[in-house]
């Protein structure tokens, strides 16, 4: 949005001078504007805005966010429209009701004062979740970049070595894993941080911890939480069609344990009926794996997709590689998106959109020549062992599985899509590990482009 900041600001001095409280509550319109907006001067005291004092400080707020990649990427409009109010407060009490005045010092102090507090918010916060994934539980420990995925236990030995717990609330967190229920300690520090876990942990027997940093903590929660997600789906591609774990896999605060009742009516027998399903969430039962001997295998590849989930939890990743880890980042989220997806339809349109970002975004044209350069398979080629060939696959997931039906208009929408879904799965997770493969052996390739125009010498077999 284009504003001219300089009459922005002129109209907010004038709100500000003019500003008379009996006839800003006379004007109120409670269902319009209940609650007037107040902004801190310091000292206690601050400045109540009108409507159009407010309209005002939202035009700047947004212009001078929209100014800077790095205040976009570390605030929510609102948290920068807060921190904003909070400068112009600060700013308004060192000037006098003069107009000239607020036209020759306004600006530039509120841009400075912006800039400074942004960079004295600067924090790291590591987030903690409970998460349930395999069964019967594994003590195991998993770096993916920023994330940490390890078992309850390990995690509460490792914040008592680091003194963020003391003894006597290790014993009752674990005498309390065990099901025996204890009273509140009376020592208030000690009883909010055994609460703190307990509900963020719950009953799941693995911890999720997240690093980040960043001037936002509400935006750093909110990317923890993502990344935590996406962390159990990086475990998920371990299986061949990643859904199936992530039936089960999740984190404490997604769990959604409840009964959903139906009700209906059979018409033809004038009968009134109630179905049930249960929405419990159970760790997912794990193959016969050693995942001692098998996880440092997979290290190499946690480390490329460690480097994609950095991008949301650094302010300032890498620049050079930024962009294709983003790019990883978002297929990585899209999978996530699909393998949760109960609709085969719409899982099969969110996979289907992540093989054609695989390929930056080049349609079916690309993917053909993806799946060409990574698995040896031509348009013509039998991709899976059914018959079902790289074009018609192409056909299927992409041009009609994700663009008509995102389009509105695809015409097999009441068609079983649960195969496609699977194939879907099955050869967005071999391309993703495919490309993820080479970037570790060569962590300089900048572009996705590079991965359609590189023979790849270790040739697939069909699917």
């Amino acid at each position: 949005m284009n504003v001219n900041i300089h009459d922005e600001f002129l109209r907010l001095w004038e709100e500000i001078a003019n500003f008379d409280i009996s006839e800003f509550a006379a004007s109120l319109d409670p269902s319009d504007f209940p609650i007037p907006t107040l902004i801190p001067a310091g000292e206690g005291s601050g400045y109540v805005l009108s409507k159009a004092a407010v309209q005002a400080l939202d035009a700047i707020a947004r212009q001078i966010h929209e100014s800077k990649v790095d205040y976009q990427e570390a605030y929510s409009a609102s948290d920068f429209l807060n921190l904003t109010s909070e400068c112009v407060g600060t700013i308004i009490s060192n000037l006098s009701d003069d107009k000239q005045d607020w036209t020759a010092n306004f600006e530039l102090p509120l841009k400075e004062e912006i800039e400074a507090r942004h960079s004295r918010k600067l924090t790291e916060r590591i987030f903690f979740f409970g998460a349930i994934l395999i069964s019967p539980p594994e003590k195991l420990s998993i770096d993916i970049g920023p994330c940490r995925i390890v078992d309850r236990h390990q995690w509460l030995t490792e914040q008592l070595k680091q003194k963020l717990i003391s003894s006597v609330s290790a014993r009752r967190i674990k005498r309390t894993w065990t099901g025996v229920k204890l009273r509140p300690t009376k020592n208030g520090k000690r009883n909010h941080t055994e609460t703190a876990i307990l509900k963020s942990i719950g009953k799941c027997d693995y911890v999720i911890c997240v690093q980040t940093n960043g001037s936002s903590v509400k935006q750093m929660e909110e990317r923890a939480t993502q990344c935590a997600r996406i962390a159990l789906l990086v475990v998920a591609l371990f299986w061949q069609r990643p859904s199936s774990p992530m039936e089960n896999f999740t984190l404490a605060q997604d769990l959604n344990r409840r009964i959903i009742y139906t009700g209906s009516i059979d018409v033809k027998r004038n009968l009134v009926i109630c179905g049930s399903k249960s929405k419990h969430t159970f760790p997912h039962n794990a193959p016969t794996i050693d995942w001692q001997n098998e996880l440092p295998k997979l290290q190499p590849i946690f480390d490329v997709f460690g480097r994609a989930l950095k991008t949301q939890c650094d302010h300032a990743p890498p620049k050079a590689t930024k962009e294709i880890y983003e790019n990883i980042f978002q297929v990585l989220t899209l999978i996530y998106r699909g393998s949760i997806e109960p609709e085969p339809l719409f899982a099969t349109a969110l996979i289907g959109a992540a093989i054609d970002m695989l390929t930056g975004g080049k349609g079916s044209g690309g993917i053909a020549k993806l799946i060409e350069q990574q698995l040896g398979k031509s348009k013509n080629d039998a991709l899976f062992s059914n018959g079902t060939t790289t074009g018609q696959f192409i056909t299927k997931v992409y041009n009609i599985g994700r663009s008509r039906t995102l389009h509105g208009s695809n015409p097999e929408l009441k068609k079983d899509w649960s195969e496609n879904r699977m194939q879907a799965e099955v050869i967005c997770r071999i391309l993703l590990l495919q490309i993820c493969d080479e970037l570790h052996r060569d962590p300089n390739i900048v572009g996705l482009k590079h991965f359609m125009s590189k023979k790849n010498l270790a040739q697939a077999g069909s699917a």
